[in-house]
């Protein structure tokens, strides 16, 4: 009655060695890595053993951040985010004035950013472009309104896109989402050798690889 019993804590201790081996593996490569190699530019990511990452970068006055989770494949770590809004700003009022010009404002909590605001004004038979003065305001002469597109020199990813339903409306105020300042990650993939993950960076040229030294 003894034998199996004997047999099976020998087939464990058999296994232990390997199993142990596969945890470290698993978890050895968690931590902080920072960018190497590109001046100016502070980035990196930690790896958290509960397969959650977090991300920051740093360049002058432009601060981004980002997370999600990851699934390790082999020597391969594939990254994902939720996903963004689906603009960068929020529309919160729209109305016809007695202002003989289009206004559009632009608020935040944080005043130093007003003032970097692209805007494209689509009318039916043209397009203008101005940028934000400090107090976050930007002014057309008076025109029917199609479409308003809107980026931040900080953050430009990508435009944010507000069709107009009523072309006579002439005032209209907008918030930038907080979200802004977060980065996607849809499937990107870095490679991971020894200490070191090399693979693209979500905000430096695209097309080349990026190494990231574990600390």
């Amino acid at each position: 009655m003894k034998k199996p019993r004997i047999i099976l804590c020998r087939i464990v201790l058999y296994l232990l060695p390997g199993l142990l081996f596969a945890q470290n593996a698993d978890t050895m490569f968690t931590g902080e890595y920072y960018l190497q190699g590109v001046m100016e530019v502070a980035s990196g990511f930690r790896f958290n053993a509960d397969s959650t990452f977090d991300f920051y970068f740093s360049y002058g006055a432009m601060d981004r951040v980002g997370k999600g989770t990851f699934e390790r494949r082999g020597d391969s770590l594939i990254l994902q985010s939720a996903s963004k809004p689906e603009r960068d700003f929020i529309l919160k009022t729209e109305k016809k004035t007695d202002d003989p010009t289009v206004i559009i404002q632009v608020t935040d909590p944080n005043a130093m950013v007003l003032s970097h605001v692209l805007c494209a004004l689509e009318t039916p038979d043209s397009v203008f472009e101005a940028q934000s003065d400090r107090e976050g305001y930007v002014v057309f002469d008076k025109t029917p309104v199609k479409t308003i597109f809107l980026m931040h020199e900080f953050w430009p990813d990508r435009p944010s896109v507000f069709p107009i339903a009523d072309a006579g409306s002439n005032y209209f105020l907008f918030t930038i989402d907080p979200r802004i300042v977060e980065v996607d990650f849809n499937g990107a993939v870095l490679h991971l050798a020894g200490n070191t993950l090399e693979g693209p960076h979500p905000l430096l040229k695209a097309g080349r690889a990026y190494r990231f030294t574990k600390q």
